[in-house]
């Protein structure tokens, strides 16, 4: 099948892990034996908008066409639609020339990816497909120029899909219509890690050290747990030493700073093999859309504390389950002693894990999904409204 992908945010040579999952979900549809072509967007203010750029190339043997997007503000978004007009022109010269003629349109994320995707399926007269991932697609308005165009374009995918169940239901509740799920997948390599826990018994958190992740939190309910076991270190991974700095301070001022050891950026073999060897993940987000770090940690047999997000409810094992609500410290630190007592075994963790997360099970996954939006793109044109 010739699928032809469109996130709404790609990884570039200046940002490597800015939607990287996608660049892999492309690669392994490609290894899969499916063509993808991807057309990487990028929204740009329009005051510093300076045209749109169009830039191709092969990256990790896929085509990527990538491009810039003017983005209005409230009461000019009239002139956006001009703008995806010529954009949406220059890509169909492209897709032309190239000569990939798409059976299926993926789009990623509703902004901006639908704003290009849908009059793009519609012109092609392929079905269209919609992944939502981000949590902000729930407070996008429904009214305006771009909110009555987003609103169209959502009721017009043949599929509508969430990266969680929890998620799922809160998309259907505020855009309407069904909604299908499509689960996150891990790198197959996550899976064939030697599980080999550290000497000492080790707390792991890996991130970008956002304000959302809650990484105080997790400070806390250390200096919380190490009162009971003294020789526990805890692991934090990702971040700048700038965004690093105020959890060092946090960290002296709890008396924890011989036992948390701060990692900085790690690259994806490096959190692979943080996770196999780390007790217990601990994931304290504030909001989760999904768990793809959850899913990542329980492929590498390590069981996973995390708080009640649609991602912490949707990706943590029904079978190891440890919950608690978001800023809980007690309850998270309560959750943190049921893994230590009960230390879950780490293989049948990562089998339970890969019979959801594999990319065999996500190939499956989307290739039902496809042919679902095929059928119902076909069925819908034999049947025209009116006849």
């Amino acid at each position: 099948m010739k699928v032809l992908m469109v996130p709404s945010w790609y990884p570039s040579s200046e940002n490597r892990f800015n939607g990287s999952f996608f660049q892999e979900q492309a690669s392994f549809l490609r290894d899969a034996g499916h063509e993808v072509v991807v057309l990487a967007p990028q929204p740009i203010f329009i005051t510093s908008w300076r045209g749109a750029g169009f830039c191709s190339s092969v990256e990790e043997g896929i085509r990527v066409l990538r491009f810039k997007v003017p983005s209005w503000p409230i009461g000019l978004r009239y002139l956006e639609k001009l703008h995806y007009v010529f954009i949406r022109r220059y890509l169909l010269r492209f897709l032309a020339e190239s000569g990939f003629h798409p059976d299926i349109l993926h789009c990623h994320s509703i902004y901006p990816a639908l704003l290009i995707g849908f009059p793009l399926a519609t012109h092609l007269k392929i079905p269209l497909m919609l992944t939502e991932h981000r949590p902000s697609s729930l407070e996008r308005p429904r009214w305006g120029v771009r909110g009555r165009l987003l609103e169209k374009a959502v009721k017009g995918a043949q599929i509508r899909s969430s990266v969680s169940q929890a998620f799922l239901d809160e998309l259907s509740a505020h855009w309407g219509s069904s909604w299908d799920l499509l689960e996150l997948p891990v790198m197959e390599e996550f899976f064939s890690l030697p599980i080999q826990k550290a000497d000492k018994y080790t707390l792991l958190h890996v991130s970008h050290l956002d304000c959302g992740k809650r990484v105080d939190d997790l400070l806390r309910v250390f200096a919380l747990f190490s009162q009971k076991h003294p020789q526990a270190v805890l692991r934090i991974g990702g971040g700048s030493e700038e965004s690093i700095r105020p959890y060092r301070k946090l960290a002296k001022q709890l008396g924890i700073s011989a036992q948390v050891q701060f990692l900085g950026t790690l690259e994806r073999t490096e959190v692979g093999r943080e996770m196999a060897q780390a007790h217990v993940f601990v994931l304290l987000s504030e909001l989760e859309a999904a768990g793809t770090v959850i899913a990542e940690a329980e492929s590498c047999g390590t069981p996973v504390v995390a708080t009640l997000t649609w991602g912490g409810r949707s990706y943590t094992l029904e079978e190891y389950r440890f919950l608690a609500p978001v800023g809980n410290i007690e309850e998270i630190a309560h959750q943190l002693e049921r893994v230590y007592q009960q230390a879950p075994p780490g293989e049948q963790i990562r089998d339970l894990a890969k019979k959801r997360f594999s990319t065999e099970v996500f190939v499956r996954n989307s290739e039902l999904l496809y042919a679902k939006a095929q059928e119902k793109f076909l069925s819908a044109n034999r049947h025209p409204q009116g006849e």
